[in-house]
């Protein structure tokens, strides 16, 4: 997938990268999926992975502090009992609001291309559900 100039802001649009996902045939991706938390809140996650198991994409919104998107994420995770993986480009990475989530099953990646993304991506997918 290339970028052309100026795409760089829409890097982490869910439909683009549901649609990679997509196209490996052990994957299925879903944008905007929806589980019901232990709570009975409905959380609708940017990419709900439904093959091979349950795991949800949380894309961190580039307005917001990144501390606020590691909050909505560890508590989807408490809720959902649902693995996350939580994608951030390498400069917001080195945030040490990242220390707190060690406990949680949240995956932080940090990534500098959107082809670079994806392939970690489809590997901690494979990674968590083969374990």
């Amino acid at each position: 997938m290339q970028l052309k100039h100026g795409e760089k802001e829409n890097i982490m649009n869910a439909s683009v990268l549901a649609r990679e996902l997509n196209k490996e045939e052990n994957i299925e991706a879903i944008v905007n999926g929806k589980v019901i938390g232990l709570s009975g809140v409905e959380h609708v996650l940017d990419i709900l992975i439904r093959k091979p198991c349950n795991i949800a994409i949380i894309l961190p919104e580039r307005t917001k502090e990144i501390a606020a998107e590691v909050i909505k994420a560890v508590v989807m995770t408490i809720d959902t009992k649902t693995p996350i993986i939580f994608p951030v480009s390498k400069q917001r990475s080195k945030n040490i609001v990242f220390d707190l989530i060690r406990e949680y099953p949240i995956v932080v990646i940090p990534y500098e291309r959107v082809d670079e993304l994806i392939f970690k991506i489809k590997n901690t997918i494979l990674d968590i559900c083969c374990k």
